[in-house]
C-alpha cells in the first residue's frame, strides 16, 4: 500500500507546510499531463478523505483509510513521507 503523507506536531501545522508543496508539484505534474491546478479544497478533501496522511502522528490511525490497514492486517505502514522541498524546507537539513 502506498500513500503521500507529512507528519508534524499538529493536523494544522502540517496541513499548513505541505500545502505549498503539494500545489507546486501537482500543478507541475497537472500541466504536463493536462490536469486542471490543484486547488485547497481538493488537497483537503484527500487530507480529510482520501488516502494522503497529513497530520499530527495521530491522525493515521484517525482516518478512513486506517481501515485498510487494520482490514489487511498489516503490520506496519510506511507512507511516503514528504519531497525534497519539505524535508529541507521544514526539517533544516542541507
Amino acid at each position: 500500500m502506498h500513500t503521500l503523507g507529512f507528519v508534524a506536531a499538529t493536523d494544522a501545522e502540517a496541513e499548513s507546510i505541505q500545502w505549498p508543496h503539494y500545489q507546486e508539484q501537482f500543478a507541475r505534474i497537472g500541466e504536463e499531463r493536462g490536469w486542471s491546478p490543484p486547488t485547497y479544497e481538493h488537497f483537503m478533501a484527500e487530507v480529510d478523505h482520501g488516502s494522503m496522511y497529513v497530520g499530527s502522528p495521530e491522525k493515521p490511525s484517525r482516518t478512513a483509510s486506517a481501515e485498510v490497514v487494520r482490514t489487511l492486517d498489516l503490520s506496519r505502514f510506511p507512507p511516503a513521507l514528504c519531497n525534497p522541498g519539505e524535508f529541507h524546507t521544514s526539517s533544516g537539513w542541507r
